[in-house]
């Protein structure tokens, strides 16, 4: 999904395994979704990106659990997937 509305269509027709969510989206900002997306289905995981490592304490705070920095590599990306 490339937006905040797009997810949540998305989200409303199946089930996610993972959510991995941009910090910054074109229509909100992706603590928002993340909200927005556990009052559909609040046992999901998720996972946080941004390019700003000094929005990881206020991200984790918001309810991501881990927050990967970009750019990053698809081994990154793997590691935190597995965690």
């Amino acid at each position: 999904a490339d937006s905040v509305a797009s997810a949540l269509t998305l989200a409303r027709d199946r089930r996610y395994d993972l959510w991995l969510i941009d910090a910054h989206l074109p229509d909100g900002c992706g603590s928002h979704l993340l909200a927005r997306l556990h009052e559909l289905h609040p046992g999901t995981p998720a996972i946080a990106h941004t390019a700003d490592a000094g929005a990881i304490p206020r991200l984790t705070a918001e309810g991501f659990p881990d927050v990967m920095i970009k750019p990053l590599s698809a081994l990154d990306l793997q590691r935190h997937v597995r965690r």
